[in-house]
């Protein structure tokens, strides 16, 4: 197949996915309950799980925001008696990684920017199952490359400022800009040890070993191999008695649902035009 031929293909079926979202709607939610009630209970080993839907505003992707609760608790005890934060941050770790099979540290391929900047998408690992890949390692590192390395734009920087250009923070952690409105942030710090880490907003983050790239985004790596596509995952981190639950937490579990169930990504006017932009085609 020529290359101009697979980029009609392509384009076509993007073009198919903005029109007629409906479908993309209920082939995903069909697609994501049968992920959910199989994998992520007997895989994950969620008891319960709560889910929002929502489209990406101004790039479409359809996506969702997963809560869930482990049928197994036993590690948030071994988490909550030790004193030592070492001994907290190794029980965290040890979770995050033989348990969800949590990773921010892998070996890219250094020939994979050249397939993607080629525009070849022959090699890319999207569109073959799981079941059909014949080297896991290397499908994994394809799928990262391809779904879980951060680019910092306006998404994450907040918009760009013309008239008084500043340094702006990316809010996923990945720096400051060393130029205003160009996105040029420095990455991750990379360490050799997991970590926990308080944020901006106050919570609490586990930071795995990170030793190559200052890009990727830590995630569960059997779960970016059997979904396919981004699988952002973190671990919400509670240092209360987990038969006497502090109401400081719980409130926090509440404002961290409501926020994503509630967020708005727009001001009220370019909601306004949007909703018209949709009126009028």
């Amino acid at each position: 197949m020529s290359t101009r031929l697979r980029e009609h293909k392509r384009t076509a079926l993007q073009k198919s996915s903005h029109d007629y979202t409906v479908f993309v709607n209920e082939y995903f939610m069909m697609r994501a309950k049968i992920f959910l009630d199989n994998y992520s209970r007997d895989v994950l080993d969620l008891k319960y799980y709560w889910g929002r839907v929502e489209f990406a505003s101004g790039r479409g992707q359809i996506h969702m925001h997963i809560l869930g609760i482990a049928k197994n608790k036993a590690y948030l005890h071994e988490f909550y008696h030790p004193e030592s934060e070492d001994k907290k941050v190794r029980v965290l770790e040890s979770y995050a990684t033989n348990v969800m099979g949590m990773t921010a540290d892998i070996e890219f391929d250094p020939t994979r920017d050249k397939y993607r900047k080629n525009g070849n998408t022959n090699d890319s690992p999207l569109g073959t199952h799981f079941s059909r890949c014949s080297d896991p390692k290397q499908d994994h590192i394809h799928l990262a490359q391809d779904l879980m390395l951060h680019k910092c734009n306006d998404y994450c920087l907040g918009e760009t400022n013309t008239k008084k250009p500043i340094q702006r923070n990316c809010r996923m952690g990945f720096g400051t800009e060393a130029t205003p409105n160009e996105g040029d942030t420095p990455g991750k710090d990379l360490i050799p040890k997991a970590q926990i880490e308080r944020d901006a907003r106050g919570i609490e983050h586990l930071h795995l070993p990170r030793l190559g790239s200052k890009w990727v985004l830590q995630h569960s790596k059997p779960l970016l191999q059997a979904w396919r596509a981004n699988a952002d995952i973190q671990l919400l981190i509670y240092r209360s008695d987990p038969n006497i639950p502090d109401i400081g937490e719980i409130e926090t579990v509440s404002r961290y649902c409501v926020s994503y169930a509630g967020k708005r990504y727009k001001t009220t006017r370019q909601e306004i035009n949007s909703i018209q932009d949709i009126i009028f085609r």
